[in-house]
């Protein structure tokens, strides 16, 4: 389960999350029958796709809420490159532990 959450340094609120499923058919009881113009829909989508893609559509719902903040902490888990321009492309700053890859050692 992602959570994304608000904080003033003292206070921590959770703003929205996600409950990430297998994309596998078999284990994540897809339903065709779905209305894909309902929530539920979109809901279903986001928990089927990747964490990092996930945390990034949840940045942009909490923007268009016109929550204010001008920085994203997260975890060493998201600090892929392609997380860290997305966020920056949304108008936030990261602060974030960096992961350890065949190119950063």
């Amino acid at each position: 389960m992602l959570t994304l959450g608000w904080t003033d340094g003292n206070t921590f609120l959770p703003v929205n999350h996600v409950l990430l499923s297998s994309e596998n058919k078999s284990q994540n009881n897809e339903d065709k029958g779905i209305d894909q113009r309902c929530n539920g829909y979109r809901r279903r989508k986001l928990a089927l796709s990747k964490g990092t893609e996930a945390i990034i559509e949840l940045i942009k719902e909490t923007k268009k809420a016109l929550l204010p903040a001008d920085y994203v902490l997260f975890d060493s888990w998201f600090t892929s490159p392609k997380t860290l321009i997305a966020v920056k492309a949304l108008g936030y700053d990261v602060i974030a532990m960096i992961k350890r890859t065949e190119r950063t050692r």
